[in-house]
């Protein structure tokens, strides 16, 4: 599917509001695969943060856990990035986010 350049949060507008525009339009009226990819995002966003603090509170320290969330949530803000201007690099950085929130969880499951 494509991006249309004329969605909410397309054009005009400072950064969050622009990317909560164009994220809201995503869910809303951007058809059935871009929908579940924001649903999923957010889900991982709000997951990453909700992990982050109880490993923090449980006393647990080290990168693997900063890494896996500041991943997370530059493939969200790439996400939303791409759907605000449609470029290319805004995508190749949303899945360089992921595989680094990938890479990140999965050594933490190994060092367990």
């Amino acid at each position: 599917m494509t991006i249309p350049a004329s969605h909410p949060g397309g054009a005009g507008g400072g950064w969050p509001a622009r990317s909560l525009a164009s994220v809201l339009w995503g869910l809303l009226h951007g058809g059935v695969a871009v929908g579940l990819h924001a649903a999923l995002g957010i889900v991982l966003g709000v997951w990453s943060a909700v992990l982050l603090l109880r490993l923090r509170v449980a006393g647990r320290r080290g990168a693997w856990i900063v890494l896996g969330w500041v991943g997370v949530w530059a493939a969200g803000a790439n996400g939303a990035s791409f759907l605000d201007f449609g470029m290319d690099l805004s995508s190749a950085l949303m899945a360089l986010g992921f595989a680094m929130a990938l890479l990140s969880y999965g050594m933490l499951m190994r060092a367990d």
